[in-house]
């Protein structure tokens, strides 16, 4: 795999993003992403998820705009979709999912980071946002679920229709993350939090968590991902230029 890899710690499975300056995803990074939570699903010895990074200061801050910003309809349709199944395999995978976060979760990287049954965090400035209002994009349901289970209606409903980042002790104190803790402490305490819940009847746990998202209101989608429109309409075209000529300009 060319963008992430997984290892294993002990019946913990670990599934770094390494790709770029910020974990930017893209279409191959996203499929990897979901072969790997759909391999990790079907074997029995992986008994917990362990999302990480190996990016200072990134946990991930979503798609990678050079690349996906310049992608054409048919493109975006593939990447969204591939996307959409990558979040909806770890949301229903009925196992401890746990999320180390080393730094920014922007975006798709914080609708990754929104899958996980709890989230660490590392200390510091770092911001954490679904932003994706301020381009024009539009997204599904589950993912406002999920931000309502974090934090509540009222919060997520700030959050979705602002795009504002959250740093970190405001986050910790809305249960948008559980825990906060020195950067180089980020994965140990992850890990050590999956392996205190691996220990529960792994039976009872996987029926309780799909209990869970039953009871919330998730479903599997026939299409998974965004929709794909509101990313060609005039103002979002031009909002998506102004990035890329952006982009550009802090490059030369």
């Amino acid at each position: 795999m060319d963008h992430i890899h997984v290892a294993r710690a002990g019946n913990l499975a670990i599934l770094t993003m390494s790709r770029g300056k910020a974990n930017g995803l893209n279409t191959a990074m996203c499929r990897e992403m979901r072969d790997a939570v759909r391999e990790i699903a079907a074997d029995a010895n992986a008994q917990a998820l362990v999302l990480a990074s190996d990016r200072p200061k990134f946990f991930c801050a979503g798609f990678d705009i050079a690349e996906v910003f310049r992608y054409d309809r048919t493109q975006l349709t593939d990447c969204f979709v591939t996307f959409g199944e990558m979040i909806e395999e770890i949301l229903f995978l009925e196992k401890p999912v746990i999320a180390a976060l080393p730094g920014h979760a922007y975006a798709g990287g914080a609708i990754v980071a929104l899958t996980a049954d709890v989230r660490v965090m590392a200390e510091g400035a770092f911001g954490f946002a679904v932003n994706e209002i301020n381009i024009g994009a539009v997204l599904p349901e589950n993912i406002y679920r999920m931000m309502i289970d974090a934090v509540g209606s009222r919060q997520a409903r700030r959050m979705l229709l602002t795009g504002d980042a959250i740093k970190g002790p405001e986050a910790a104190s809305i249960g948008l993350v559980d825990e906060l803790v020195p950067v180089e402490q980020v994965l140990d305490r992850a890990k050590a939090i999956a392996t205190a819940w691996v220990e529960k009847p792994a039976a009872v746990f996987a029926e309780m968590k799909r209990m869970t998202r039953r009871v919330s209101g998730y479903t599997r989608s026939e299409v998974p991902g965004p929709p794909v429109d509101p990313w060609f309409t005039p103002d979002t075209l031009a909002r998506k230029a102004a990035m890329l000529a952006s982009l550009e300009r802090s490059k030369s």
